[in-house]
């Protein structure tokens, strides 16, 4: 065989393993990604990583899950207030 038709042969043989080896896409998040993202309204809007001071991410979630579940209309029809915080010793804004 000449060198071209081995570079053929190995092209076509790429083309054709090439969706064997691509990896199957996931369908469901894991329990663990479960706890760590926010969902609202059945929608995933973030999933949070990193572990802030002494609370873990799902901790943190439920805490948002909470916060968000005692607004009333009242708290819904207040301008936002921004107060700069630290906790932790690093600097953050409440809501």
């Amino acid at each position: 065989m000449n060198r071209m038709s081995i570079v053929i042969l190995w092209a076509l043989a790429l083309l054709v393993l090439q969706p064997a080896l691509a990896a199957e896409p996931r369908q469901q998040p894991t329990a663990r990604e479960q706890a760590r993202t926010v969902t609202i309204f059945h929608q995933p809007v973030v999933m949070l990583q990193a572990t802030f001071g002494q609370t873990t991410p799902e901790e943190r979630v439920l805490r948002t899950r909470s916060a968000l579940r005692a607004f009333t209309e009242d708290d819904i029809r207040q301008p936002l207030r921004v107060v700069p915080v630290i906790r932790y010793g690093q600097p953050g804004r409440l809501f």
